[in-house]
């Protein structure tokens, strides 16, 4: 039996500095629990999905890591968010250090 719980959520609007882009940071701690008694594992992982205000356009190859996208009909990568998820909360800060300003308390 799995459980899965979200902590620490926060919310935030910033900007991607590699593209110059706005848009929405939500964080969060994922929780899951697997097993019980003596065989219960408990696994941590550093959630960040940034939205940006407005898609892109670009070549597969200029999707930025961790870019999720879809792929219109004239081959070419419309950008809509940035997903990844790290397994320490100082992996992730760093992320967010390199690739993101503005980010309100």
């Amino acid at each position: 039996m799995s459980r899965v719980e979200f902590r620490n959520l926060h919310h935030h609007s910033a900007v991607h500095l590699p593209t110059g882009r706005a848009g929405d940071l939500r964080l969060h701690d994922r929780v899951v629990t697997r097993g019980k008694g003596a065989k219960l594992t408990v696994v941590t992982t550093f959630d960040a999905i940034f939205t940006f205000d407005d898609p892109f356009i670009c070549a597969v190859s200029d999707v930025p890591d961790h870019g999720g996208y879809f792929m219109p009909e004239d081959g070419n990568a419309e950008v809509i968010q940035l997903i990844a998820d790290f397994p320490s909360d100082a992996e992730r800060a760093a992320w967010l250090e390199a690739l993101f300003d503005n980010r309100a308390g």
